[in-house]
């Protein structure tokens, strides 16, 4: 029986456990723009700055308790803390409970909860700050490569799984730029890109692709045009093109693209991942490859940080299921779209606060954070296919 009280008990350690993340991550959101240390730093009342008693850090009690409100100045405390706390907390519950009924083992129960507790902070990031800070989502993607390796999961299909989500993503956002006619980002991970498919017509073996990973040390220390990463990214769409219908209907052997996109998996990984915290953490600095903040009026609809996060769901999911992750939070997407735009056509659907809110800003493109959906998606997955 599922409802027995050791069981009962277990769900409410659980829920405890995932509210204490929820209150943990929304500090860690909030310090974000601060020289506060979201670890050693204590907690404090904005308004006020004095410190907290141990009592005033209970999720959800604390908030009950103090009515919302500072317990030295009577602030408000901000209700997304509660929101957080809660939601957070029913979500790592729901997927703990999915995990005992489909018997999963404990390594692996743990490493989803893991993964569902990376997601829940990137949407918090997406819902606030509008960035995705690639330390977290490379790093995220990194732990499920060393639990895979654990569980003897075959690497490439791993490196076959993120190369398919950054192929995809970067060559929709390729077409997205050229259809909508705006400038995209430079990004020159199309020319080892072109070296390794290249190589693939003579040398079907993924440890060939570091020599693409070598010449792209090389390349970042000259600078890039636009135009020279829109023709790199034509000629290397072109070559998968070519590559793709001689593997398929003149090898007949469409077992290679799982290599040719493991390829491209380790070039993404060297390349974007490793380079990313080489240069965050021996150099001193932002890497190049830093998530971008998208703005209000931004023209495209998927960020950077965005494609991160697809591919840490296709890491761990699959790129099969990670489409399909893809398909329903697009779904969720537009249907809040929608609604967003049918309550602003109808200011009466809206509360007083928030029409004079919206007063001071431009509506004519909202920010829809993307993350969020995607989160969701990934969550109704788990729950309903995933691992059962």
């Amino acid at each position: 029986m599922l409802l027995t009280f050791e069981n009962l008990i277990l769900m409410f350690v659980v829920f405890l456990i995932g509210s204490c993340l929820g209150s943990f991550f929304k500090l860690t959101v909030d310090r974000y723009d601060s020289d506060d240390s979201f670890v050693f730093k204590p907690s404090y009342c904005f308004n006020c700055k004095n410190k907290l008693f141990w009592w005033h850090n209970i999720p959800v009690i604390s908030y009950l308790i103090l009515k919302g409100k500072c317990f030295f100045c009577k602030e408000k405390i901000d209700i997304s803390c509660l929101y957080s706390e809660i939601i957070t907390g029913l979500i790592i519950l729901t997927l703990f409970i999915s995990g005992l009924l489909k018997t999963r083992n404990s390594f692996d129960l743990g490493l989803t909860l893991l993964f569902s507790s990376f997601l829940i902070l990137l949407s918090i990031f997406d819902l606030k700050h509008r960035i995705i800070p690639h330390e977290i989502t490379y790093s995220a993607i990194i732990l499920i490569f060393i639990a895979r390796l654990i569980l003897k999961e075959p690497v490439s299909s791993m490196l076959s799984n993120l190369g398919i989500a950054y192929i995809f993503m970067d060559l929709l956002y390729f077409f997205a730029a050229l259809i909508k006619k705006f400038e995209m980002e430079i990004n020159i991970i199309s020319i080892p890109l072109i070296i390794w498919t290249t190589l693939f017509f003579y040398f079907h073996n993924i440890y060939i692709s570091l020599i693409a990973c070598m010449a792209y040390l090389i390349i970042t220390k000259f600078k890039a045009s636009q135009k020279s990463c829109t023709i790199s990214w034509t000629v290397f769409f072109l070559l998968l093109l070519i590559q793709g219908y001689k593997i398929v209907f003149i090898d007949f052997n469409p077992g290679n693209l799982s290599v040719l996109f493991a390829g491209f998996g380790m070039i993404y990984f060297t390349c974007e991942i490793m380079l990313y915290f080489i240069s965050l953490f021996f150099m001193g600095k932002k890497s190049i490859f830093e998530s971008k903040d998208m703005s209000v009026n931004s023209k495209i609809s998927i960020g950077g940080g965005d494609i991160t996060v697809f591919a840490l769901i296709s890491v761990f999911l699959g790129y099969k299921l990670g489409f399909i992750v893809l398909f329903i939070a697009s779904l969720l997407g537009i249907l809040s779209h929608f609604i967003f735009r049918v309550v602003k056509k109808f200011p009466a659907l809206s509360s007083p606060a928030e029409g004079e809110a919206r007063q001071g800003r431009q509506l004519s493109a909202p920010y829809i954070p993307f993350v969020p959906y995607l989160s969701i998606a990934c969550f109704i997955i788990i729950i309903t296919s995933h691992g059962s």
